[in-house]
């Protein structure tokens, strides 16, 4: 799993904790996943943040279906993270060359 775009404009104990958050929702996966974070500003002002998951492409022709996972706009590292924990939890066995394979 690889982190390529952070949340720009973060303070570093958000990027941090998010990247801890990431770590600790998908650290076991063995499938490479790209991981991506956009940032937009609240109508107060806070920093919030968006997070996109995806799963490397699918073979077409062999059943199995590429997994995305967008989160909801979010400012609490923890309830990103109980999000996506449960994203991949749903998600199960769900990895290329799993039986059964769909996306979340």
């Amino acid at each position: 799993m690889t982190i390529t775009r952070p949340p720009a404009g973060a303070p570093t104990e958000m990027v941090r904790a998010l990247e801890e958050a990431v770590l600790a929702a998908l650290g076991d996966t063995t499938e490479p996943l790209d991981v991506q974070f956009s940032t937009c500003l609240a109508e107060d002002g806070r920093v919030q943040f968006v997070c996109r998951v995806q799963g490397p492409p699918a073979d077409p022709f062999g059943g199995d279906v590429q997994w995305r996972w967008w989160s909801a706009i979010f400012d609490d590292p923890q309830a990103f993270r109980e999000s996506l924990s449960a994203a991949s939890r749903r998600r199960g066995g769900r990895q290329p060359g799993a039986t059964g394979a769909s996306a979340s």
